[in-house]
């Protein structure tokens, strides 16, 4: 946002007209990774007539859960919970290179369906800040039949409290 305001000082002092920053160029920008990772968990999405917390759904996946007491509501199992974070774009992936499980995020999807009601980051493209996160890569997987480009972030980062993987 500095780099605005200097520009347009720039151009005063060497073409003798005032310059404005234009509003886009006032707005302060999003680029913050981690926080737009804390908004996609903390969002409530609807999936079979259920309000079901991402990062719940996330657990239920991870752990493996055949039954996850998503707000105390057993009927939620394992695969309705992979269906609803896949429908929503989101996949537990594992590497095959290296074994590691990821959360790997479809954006233009995740920014559609998860973060819509969210007006810090609805019409963000939240693709970079997701790839600055330490770990996060691009790579293709598969969603609704087809591959995509997704952000894929390695599982300890996005439940640091309770998985510990090796990098």
């Amino acid at each position: 946002m500095k780099e605005n305001h200097y520009a347009a000082a720039f151009l005063r002092i060497v073409t003798e007209r005032a310059y404005t920053v234009p509003a886009w160029a006032r707005q302060e920008q999003i680029d913050d990774g981690r926080t737009i990772l804390e908004a996609i968990s903390r969002t409530k999405i609807r999936h079979e007539g259920w309000e079901l917390l991402v990062g719940d759904l996330i657990r239920c996946v991870v752990h493996e859960w055949n039954t996850e007491r998503v707000e105390n509501d057993s009927r939620v199992t394992l695969t309705t919970a992979k269906q609803a974070l896949r429908n929503h774009g989101l996949s537990i992936v594992k590497s095959t290179k290296d074994g590691i499980s990821k959360l790997a995020i479809h954006s233009e999807m995740v920014s559609k369906e998860v973060l819509k009601q969210d007006p810090e980051f609805k019409d963000l493209d939240i693709s970079e800040p997701l790839l600055r996160i330490e770990g996060a890569k691009r790579e293709r997987a598969s969603f609704l039949g087809s591959k995509v480009w997704t952000v894929q972030i390695p599982i300890s980062l996005v439940l640091p409290d309770e998985i510990k993987e090796s990098k």
